[in-house]
């Protein structure tokens, strides 16, 4: 039997769950009255004495604002809506424009992408993060299931659960990102910023080149692990001072065996200089998204003169390279697995402290960003955000 929702502008038929989570679901929905395809995101909570849980209402904060943002590769945010179906639940449904498919997906039907599609959709995101970094907001968790894909070709950065407003003395969290698309320095539990970002972007443009993430590991320290088995050992001074994990820990992974130049055959050489950069393990070598959009990547006009060709050896070697990879950092080649373990006690040690000592900040010359530190912390976002389900579609539909 179809259900419908009313809500203030109308009533939407609520269709088939096209995604689902632990915050709740998402329908494929239609407005009933002019009969436009919508996305309704659906979160059910019990009813507390302090109002909404803290993540919902950082999420529509945030919502509010990317919504006054004039960006096609944002995710747009129709309408917010409360209903109360027993005495004790709640339930918030986040009305958005519908997209047909995320990158994740898309990515499995068209993978491996050619070159110009690649720049195509590295450009775009790198805009929507650009945009959202001029206003004072990092995503967080930047990963193709969160990058929807349009039917023609429109890219739009969605998912703001985990999206924060940032300045300086404000403290987060190190339980960010999809581990496969963690920067190094969260891995490592220490300060980090906008650059984080940047980071994930970085993965994704491999992923897009590769057929298959770059970084796929089990654990958090089989993660560094791969990345650093990938790119080499950092040197001294690009590994973050403030970890309270070593250097020395991996210096048995000093000599990679398999380089991210024998992985990854780029038609451009322009897109392998900005995947390099990107994926600088220090955070401040890596550009801005303002910055990366200056690339020669995407300002030549003629990209003949970085056009590479590849033999069908150089290409088998590179298909041969990732299962190879796999193995040395999947397997216990080389590995003694008591390594994992004393990492992970470092990294619980290092979070009983208090998270007050961890307060700074820090301005990268390059960027202009402040540093965010690693403890969690909660604070609002966009100023004073509602508290009660009766408040937050009021706040969404009347406050400027």
């Amino acid at each position: 039997m179809t259900r419908l929702l009313f809500v203030k502008s109308g009533a939407y038929e609520l269709g088939e769950i096209i995604g689902q989570g632990a915050y709740g679901c998402v329908f494929k929905s239609r407005n009933v009255a002019t009969n436009e395809t919508v996305a309704i995101k659906k979160m059910s909570m019990l009813r507390t004495r302090d109002g909404l849980p803290t993540s919902v209402i950082r999420e529509a904060a945030l919502l509010k604002r990317v919504g006054k943002v004039d960006s096609d590769n944002l995710i747009k945010l129709k309408e917010v809506f409360s209903e109360q179906p027993s005495v004790d639940r709640q339930n918030i449904y986040f009305i958005f424009e519908y997209v047909e498919r995320d990158l994740e997906r898309y990515l499995k039907m068209h993978s491996p992408l050619d070159i110009n599609q690649i720049r195509n959709f590295t450009q775009q995101l790198l805009t929507a993060v650009s945009v959202l970094h001029s206003h004072s907001i990092f995503h967080r968790d930047i990963k193709p299931q969160n990058i929807l894909v349009t039917n023609t070709g429109i890219l739009k950065l969605a998912d703001f659960g985990l999206a924060r407003e940032y300045h300086e003395h404000k403290v987060f969290t190190t339980v960010v990102v999809t581990m496969w698309y963690r920067a190094p320095e969260i891995l490592l539990s220490s300060p980090y910023c906008t650059s984080a970002d940047m980071w994930s972007v970085g993965c994704i443009l491999g992923e897009m080149a590769l057929g298959r993430p770059l970084f796929a590991a089990k654990s958090e320290s089989r993660q560094l692990r791969r990345i650093i088995v990938l790119m080499g050992l950092p040197n001294e001074d690009e590994w973050p001072q403030d970890s309270p994990i070593s250097r020395e820990a991996f210096e048995d992974y000093a000599q990679p065996i398999i380089t991210l130049e024998r992985l990854i055959r780029f038609q451009d050489s322009c897109a392998f200089d900005l995947l390099r950069s990107l994926l600088a393990f220090k955070q401040s070598l890596r550009p801005t998204a303002l910055r990366a959009l200056e690339h020669n990547f995407f300002r030549r006009v003629d990209h003949t003169p970085c056009t590479v060709t590849w033999s069908s050896t150089d290409l088998a070697e590179a298909a041969a390279a990732v299962p190879s990879l796999d193995a040395f950092t999947d397997d216990d080649l080389r590995f003694n697995s008591d390594d994992d373990q004393k990492i992970e006690n470092v990294r619980s040690r290092k979070n009983s402290i208090d998270a007050g000592y961890y307060y700074q900040s820090w301005l990268s010359p390059d960027d202009d960003r402040h540093m965010l530190t690693g403890d969690s912390h909660i604070s609002s976002t966009a100023g004073d955000v509602p508290q009660s389900p009766i408040d937050i579609v009021s706040w969404w539909s009347d406050s400027p």
